[in-house]
């Protein structure tokens, strides 16, 4: 129980150094039109090696740890978001969706975090449930291309520290 409340913990605070380092740097997510600064979300392989390096050090001796939880959770919200598309239960792609775009942003992973906040926010704005549930449908092999993606990303920057 100890290694899951410290990872909890840990998750909570990396988001908000990620907060804090979007402030300082007048990052955009990319997805408020609102927005005086969009990043370039148009890669399926945007990593954050910044957002990264913050987590690592602040995790230190726990982020195999973190790394395997985070992996492990995230692969169950894409199943959880993909099975509610197959059953159309948008509450299920909700579910899945929410904690996966802010937990990737934590480890840089800023293009899964953007398809997930992509289908979370397409859910909350709940036009015609079909339609709402085709886009999502349509960008769920994005989003598991760039977690397949940032995977590999992670591990080449634990191999390279």
């Amino acid at each position: 129980m100890y290694p899951l409340t410290v990872c909890v913990i840990v998750m909570v605070v990396c988001g908000f150094i990620c907060l804090l380092y979007c402030e300082i740097n007048a990052v955009g997510t990319g997805m408020n039109e609102n927005s005086d600064v969009m990043c370039d979300f148009s890669k399926l392989d945007e990593f954050d090696e910044v957002l990264f390096a913050q987590a690592s050090r602040l995790l230190k001796e726990d982020l195999l740890i973190a790394l395997d939880e985070y992996f492990e959770d995230a692969a169950a919200y894409i199943g959880e978001i993909e099975n509610g598309v197959e059953t159309g239960d948008i509450e299920k792609v909700l579910r899945g969706s929410h904690p996966l775009k802010s937990n990737s942003k934590s480890f840089g992973l800023l293009s899964v975090s953007r398809f997930a906040t992509d289908i979370n926010e397409e859910c909350e704005r709940r036009g015609e449930e079909k339609d709402v549930l085709s886009h999502v449908s349509d960008l769920l092999p994005l989003l598991k291309e760039s977690f397949a993606i940032g995977e590999k990303k992670i591990k080449g920057a634990l191999r390279a520290n």
